[in-house]
C-alpha cells in the first residue's frame, strides 16, 4: 500500500439528493440524514451530512448563548430547567445533550449558582 500525499485536498463532488428518515429518540421524532455507503458519491454525501451536522449544532449552541445571556439580564430564575430556555425565546428545539451540557457548565446562565 503507497501512501499518497495530497496537498489541495481531495475533491469529493457534489452530493446526492438529500434523504431523509424519521425516528425516535427517547420518544421523540427526529429527522435524520440517510448516507448510502455503496452511493459512487459516498464522500460527499457524508461530507455534506456533516456539513450539516455541525450548522445545526452551532446553532443550538448560539441559541443557548442568547437564552443565557437574556435570562442573566431578565432576572429569570435559573434552575434544572435551563435547558429549556430557548423553548422560551423562540429558538429551535434544543438536543437533550446540548441541555444537559448548559446545565453543567456552571456560570453560563449568568449565576452564581455552581450548576445552572
Amino acid at each position: 500500500m503507497k501512501v499518497e500525499i495530497v496537498k489541495d485536498g481531495i475533491d469529493a463532488g457534489q452530493p446526492g439528493k438529500a434523504r431523509y428518515r424519521t425516528v425516535e429518540a427517547d420518544g421523540v421524532p427526529m429527522r435524520v440524514r440517510v448516507i448510502d455507503a455503496d452511493s459512487p458519491s459516498f464522500a460527499a454525501d457524508f461530507q455534506a451530512a456533516f456539513r450539516a451536522n455541525v450548522r445545526r449544532i452551532r446553532r443550538d449552541g448560539r441559541a443557548l448563548d442568547l437564552a443565557a445571556e437574556s435570562a442573566g439580564r431578565s432576572g429569570l430564575p435559573c434552575g434544572p430547567d435551563c435547558g429549556s430556555l430557548p423553548a422560551r425565546t423562540g429558538a429551535a428545539r434544543v438536543p437533550p445533550m446540548i441541555a444537559a451540557m448548559s446545565r453543567n457548565s456552571g456560570d453560563r446562565c449568568g449565576s452564581s449558582t455552581p450548576t445552572c
